[in-house]
C-alpha cells in the first residue's frame, strides 16, 4: 500500500487541502479493496 502525500498533487494550495482529502477518502475504499 502507498502513502499519499499532498506533495504528489501538483495543485493550488487553496484548493490541494480539500481536494487531496476527498480524493483520498473517496478512493480509499477501492484502493484496500
Amino acid at each position: 500500500m502507498s502513502i499519499w502525500r499532498p506533495e504528489d498533487f501538483y495543485v493550488p494550495e487553496d484548493i490541494s487541502a480539500e481536494f487531496s482529502a476527498l480524493s483520498r477518502w473517496e478512493n480509499f475504499p477501492q484502493a484496500m479493496v
